[in-house]
């Protein structure tokens, strides 16, 4: 980004070669992103412990409203008070967690609607718990929903790795759970994603990653 930044202030540069260098830039941009994210494959699950899911989103929220890039979209909270501890990887789930909310800001910057809202949700589930990021940006076709936990495959052009969805269903899974996406219906007409995760208390069963929601 500090790169970009210069290239863009820089008036000496000839105009065709400058395209290419910000070209450049941008490729291996998305190569060090497409590393770091290889790289989370492969570490090992540091611990897991009882924990609250309300308080990961505080503190992911935290972290976030420093994020100048966001400013001017709304991030509300609806969290429930009756959840139970649920045991799990904090570190991990945090990563889970930024991960949708970012892609939720970025979907919601690209259509740039009048009233930008990002919304994280929690709830009680049968043994376990619900987390919704649920926004109104511009959302996606059904031939890319079926594609979006493919490895490598990303909405993003050339800013995404493609992996960052593939690795957030990988966690989910691990501790037993599902993420899901669907069309933002509460919306009218519908417009954006709604994000869904499901965390049962202790993880048990291995669960698929449901593409559709029903």
């Amino acid at each position: 980004q500090e790169c970009q930044e210069q290239l863009s202030q820089s008036a000496e540069i000839d105009p065709s070669v400058q395209s290419n260098l910000t070209m450049i830039v941008d490729y291996t941009e998305r190569l060090r992103q497409i590393a770091e994210d290889m790289a989370a494959f492969n570490r090992p699950r540091q611990s897991t412990a009882w924990m609250d899911l309300n308080d990961l989103v505080m503190s992911v929220e935290k972290v976030l409203q420093y994020d100048e890039r966001w400013y001017g979209i709304a991030l509300e909270k609806n969290l429930s008070s009756q959840l139970p501890a649920i045991m799990g990887d904090s570190d991990q789930l945090s990563q889970v967690l930024m991960n949708l909310v970012v892609n939720a800001f970025e979907a919601v910057d690209r259509l740039r609607p009048e009233q930008p809202l990002v919304s994280i949700e929690t709830a009680l589930a049968d043994d376990g718990v619900l987390l919704r990021v649920i926004d109104n940006g511009c959302g996606v076709t059904p031939e890319q929903q079926m594609r979006v936990f493919d490895a490598f495959y990303t909405t993003k052009q050339e800013k995404g790795s493609g992996l960052g969805l593939l690795l957030c269903s990988s966690i989910i899974s691990s501790h037993g759970g599902y993420i899901r996406l669907h069309p933002n219906t509460r919306q009218v007409p519908p417009q954006g994603l709604i994000a869904e995760v499901y965390l049962p208390r202790e993880p048990k069963l291995q669960a698929a990653v449901v593409k559709e929601g029903a």
